[in-house]
């Protein structure tokens, strides 16, 4: 089983899952986890434009993210801060461009039940804000993350993707991403019918690599 069919089917069956969800409370989630970092980046991957700059967001400074998005409030920032997560910002002056957060504890999502490997982070929550997406800050800002995390003696990296999100596959793929675990969860308003860890199948050696 490839990782995704195509560009166009998997967007499609994203926004189907999507308005089952949103209409019938019918969440149907098949995810893969991710193995980040271990092979070399394209320089070219890793390059920001050169009027940006790395951070990392302080309990000092926390403001600068806050309402950056719709999960963003300060007590869920001071909470993820307060925990020991990292989070990595991407900057143009003063202008937070983006950011991505990282848990050296395990992975956190709310279903998943992989446990995190010794020496690694899980990555989460990237967010380039909409004034400059399309400008290349995802990858640099993956490796300036990469950077950041290997200076405190991170060794590994591990995210999560949703099978039918496309342009987040390629994008690991681009990296170098391997996927090492596959979960589906099906779930009907709270009632959980199923979630658990199914077999990844072998590429085929006659198909196109995507992206």
């Amino acid at each position: 089983m490839p990782l995704t069919n195509s560009s166009q089917y998997g967007l499609f069956t994203q926004r189907l899952l999507q308005r089952l969800n949103k209409h019938l409370a019918i969440t149907y989630q098949p995810y893969f986890v991710f193995r980040e970092g271990h092979t070399p980046l394209d320089p070219a991957w890793q390059k920001l434009p050169d009027d940006f700059h790395v951070e990392q967001l302080t309990l000092q400074d926390y403001t600068q993210v806050v309402g950056l998005s719709s999960w963003a409030t300060a007590e869920e920032i001071l909470r993820r801060l307060e925990a020991g997560h990292l989070c990595t910002l991407v900057c143009q002056g003063e202008t937070v461009a983006g950011y991505t957060w990282a848990d050296l504890q395990e992975i956190n999502d709310a279903h998943c039940d992989y446990p995190l490997p010794a020496g690694h982070a899980y990555l989460y929550d990237a967010f380039v804000a909409n004034d400059f997406r399309g400008s290349g800050l995802a990858s640099g800002m993956r490796a300036a993350c990469y950077a950041q995390l290997r200076e405190q003696g991170v060794t590994g990296f591990v995210s999560i993707s949703d099978q039918f999100n496309t342009p987040a596959l390629k994008f690991k793929q681009r990296l170098g991403g391997e996927p090492i675990a596959l979960y589906r969860l099906l779930q009907i308003g709270r009632w959980r019918v199923f979630h658990y860890r199914a077999a990844l199948a072998q590429p085929s050696h006659h198909s196109e690599k995507s992206g």
